[in-house]
């Protein structure tokens, strides 16, 4: 039945009056992603007018996307759950949290590429173990997302800080901030490079797989998505 229900869910389309499909322009013209983009190139034009000497210089545009890459490694992940209709307040703690728990044990590993890879794992694990928290909490104990995930960033900023005792950690290995902090591919920074595949894998993951198409379902109508046959409760799970 999930089968069927995936060729429908990826044949319809919006529809107006009459019964007729608009076609892909209109569909891009009435999108909020096109205003959205309109508006952030209108910042750039403004800002590159007033100031083009700084604001277009390749030091600025290099630090304008590195700090915007974490950013938007974090949207592609919020960007699923947004699409069950639910919301993930708990991002910026769950980042903090990870974070910590990675330098703590890059630091006792005693730094090195050894260490650089122990501290990606415990940090993906950690982010993990939040978000099975936080998707047990919506799927199994009903508990409203913004109640949920508002409690988690509480907790894991929270445990972060007891941690650190409020104190800024230092013990980060010189060879991931060299190399992946600062460096550059081609003159494109490690970051920007990173979150651009990261993009990419959560648009193909969306849009053109089985995994996107139920969340896209569970976020159009639940109830018509479990009657469909999909695992409603642990897909959240899985998104979370």
């Amino acid at each position: 039945m999930s089968r069927t229900v995936l060729a429908q869910v990826d044949q319809a389309a919006p529809e107006v009056p009459g019964g007729v499909r608009p076609s892909r322009l209109r569909r891009v013209a009435v999108s909020s992603t096109l205003y959205i983009g309109l508006a952030l190139l209108a910042l750039v034009a403004t800002f590159s007018a007033f100031s083009p000497e700084a604001f277009t210089s390749a030091y600025n545009v290099r630090t304008v996307t590195t700090n915007a890459s974490v950013l938007l490694v974090v949207a592609v992940g919020a960007t699923f759950v947004i699409a069950t209709a639910g919301i993930d307040l708990s991002v910026g703690g769950v980042l903090v949290f990870a974070g910590v728990v990675s330098v703590k044990a890059m630091d006792g590993a005693g730094g090195g590429t050894g260490a650089v890879f122990l501290g990606l794992l415990v940090a993906l694990a950690a982010g993990l173990g939040w978000g099975i928290v936080n998707g047990l909490l919506v799927a199994k104990a009903h508990v409203p997302p913004l109640i949920a995930t508002l409690g988690s960033l509480g907790m894991s900023m929270g445990l972060a800080q007891l941690i650190t005792n409020g104190a800024d950690l230092r013990g980060v290995p010189g060879a991931l901030v060299n190399q992946l902090g600062l460096g550059l591919l081609f003159g494109v920074p490690w970051l920007v490079v990173i979150a651009a595949a990261v993009t990419v894998v959560g648009m193909v993951a969306l849009n053109l797989n089985r995994f996107g198409t139920y969340t896209l379902a569970i976020g159009s109508n639940p109830v018509s998505a479990r009657r469909a046959g999909i695992n409603v409760d642990r897909h959240l799970i899985k998104v979370y």
